[in-house]
């Protein structure tokens, strides 16, 4: 990637990678002690075979490989997982389109655009809490079926 541009090769192989072995999440959190639910993307890459991740670490140029909890049910060899940085997905999600989770996607870009505003202290206008509930609300949906 130069100056946040993917080349052709590495958009097909990170569309490819979430495609096929990754997950892209959009999540909410209402703790107790927060005064309006937060609301996040999560994209990861995860495979049996730490080169493979690797990788996706090498193209997105940040962040680190860790082993999730647990081995594949069908290898028994560890899992590989990397959650790609929020500050990457800002960049790269934009870039990218998929065949099976590209609803998830657009849903997960328009929930990072919202989220991109000041953090800490700063009340967030209703009509933001709202719009975000719905995404939350739409990509539960969309994945429960």
């Amino acid at each position: 990637m130069i100056d946040g541009i993917l080349t052709q090769y590495e958009k097909g192989w990170l569309e490819a990678a979430i495609d096929g072995e990754g997950s892209i999440g959009i999540g909410k959190d209402s703790g107790k002690e927060r005064a309006s639910p937060a609301y996040f993307v999560q994209v990861a890459v995860t495979n049996t075979n730490r080169d493979f991740v690797e990788k996706a670490v090498d193209i997105c140029g940040e962040g680190t490989v860790s082993v999730r909890r647990g081995t594949s049910t069908l290898s028994g060899r560890p899992i590989y997982l990397y959650w790609i940085p929020i500050k990457v997905l800002r960049v790269v999600l934009p870039q990218l389109k998929f065949t099976v989770k590209e609803k998830q996607r657009l849903l997960a870009i328009e929930l990072l655009f919202l989220n991109s505003g000041k953090p800490g202290g700063t009340k967030r206008p209703s009509w933001i809490t709202e719009k975000m509930e719905e995404i939350w609300k739409e990509a539960r949906d969309a994945n429960a079926k």
